[in-house]
């Protein structure tokens, strides 16, 4: 419960949506399109158990790329603008494992087109490739990696974390403002 809570706070920070709905016949995050409503959403979450549901926030438990994680449906003034995958009890080496997995799920989503930020703190020397050295230095606090793909509706973030003292992964699923 404490990092569902930190998650919801992290989420909230993001910053404002825009508004607009989905366009009919796409998909943002899974199943469900940018602007859909809740009701909308929790009918097109068909893989996942529903979890729960707190204000603006649908939770359902499910696994992508073989790893446990929570699925956080985020809206705001009803219709949603980001999706969340909070991976569970991935730490030591398995959280290697489930990191690459996911990239590995991820590229097959959005294309080998992304943008890696190592965010290393001033005179470390990370080599991305190394996983094992990169989960010590974010443990350690001197790296926060972020892999970005971006679409014409979604900012999407892979993260290697720090929560609590160990090594977790999430994905941000982001709803780009409409191009005007």
């Amino acid at each position: 419960m404490k990092m569902i809570t930190a998650l919801l706070a992290a989420l909230c920070a993001l910053g404002p949506a825009t508004a607009g709905t989905g366009r009919a016949g796409e998909s943002d995050f899974r199943r469900a399109g940018w602007g859909m409503s809740k009701e909308e959403v929790r009918a097109s979450e068909t893989e996942a158990e529903f979890f729960g549901e707190t204000g603006e926030i649908l939770i359902f438990r499910g696994e992508i790329a073989g790893a446990g994680t929570r699925i956080l449906y985020v809206f705001r003034d009803g219709a949603l603008e980001r999706g969340v995958y909070a991976f569970e009890g991935t730490d030591g080496e398995r959280v290697i494992e489930d990191y690459r997995a996911v990239l590995s799920f991820l590229i097959g989503l959005h294309g080998g087109d992304y943008e890696l930020e190592l965010n290393a703190a001033p005179g470390e020397v990370v080599d991305p490739d190394d996983l094992e050295a990169l989960r010590e230095l974010v443990l350690a606090g001197a790296a926060n990696p972020v892999t970005a793909w971006r679409t014409d509706r979604s900012d999407i973030y892979l993260r290697l974390t720090n929560k609590d003292g160990r090594a977790a992964i999430e994905v941000h699923y982001l709803r780009r403002p409409p191009v005007r």
